[in-house]
């Protein structure tokens, strides 16, 4: 019966994030949606979590090992996607000062509210993570590092403005964006551990 909610979870998961990426692409007018790391989370967590549905549904019907590659992939979007939620709540929403729109706007409801919570929760209760916590913490903060270092770079290069208001560079100062960039990939690194020591 748990594996059968684990599945189900993690199908509308999938879902739910093709919902958002077809809502985001509109509101977006095309693939620029993807300088959003909460695009690029759940279009991640989507995929990953699509295959661990698969191989579960497998493991139902016949029993076959479930790789540990397929876990550590399901670690991964918990990773991105918690990343995404806390962000929102913790800096993006108060920075807004708009907790409702953040949450449960048009395409954010899937992409910032639903499918990280569901993700989360998946995870929690029945996920598996056969790796030593330091490995597995390096591999599911590895996304939110390459995001971060490439927007940066981006930003100063002037070939992409924000997204997000801290990566204005030049608004904000270089040195005001290295901290925040400090700040949070130390919060994305330790988020990570935290998920693999849970395990």
């Amino acid at each position: 019966m748990g594996i059968m909610i684990d599945v189900l979870i993690n199908l509308a998961i999938t879902v739910m994030a093709a919902i958002g990426l077809k809502k985001s692409y509109v509101n977006n007018k095309g693939w620029s949606t993807l300088k959003w790391f909460t695009t690029d989370s759940n279009l991640i967590a989507g995929i990953f979590c699509l295959v661990y549905a698969i191989y579960r549904i497998r493991y139902m019907i016949n029993g076959a090992k479930i790789p540990d590659g397929v876990y550590l992939m399901r670690y991964v979007a918990t990773c991105v996607l918690g990343m995404t939620f806390f962000i929102v709540f913790l800096i993006l929403a108060p920075w807004d000062r708009d907790y409702k729109r953040n949450f449960f706007y048009d395409d954010l409801l899937y992409h910032h509210f639903l499918c990280p919570l569901l993700t989360m929760i998946s995870y929690l209760i029945f996920g598996k993570l056969p790796y030593k916590d330091m490995i597995a913490t390096f591999v599911g903060a590895a996304p939110i590092f390459l995001y971060g270092f490439v927007s940066m770079i981006l930003n100063v290069a002037r070939v992409m403005e924000g997204p997000y208001p801290f990566l204005l560079v030049y608004k904000n100062g270089f040195w005001k964006s290295i901290m925040w960039m400090a700040i949070i990939l130390t919060f994305g690194f330790s988020m990570s551990l935290i998920f693999a020591m849970v395990k």
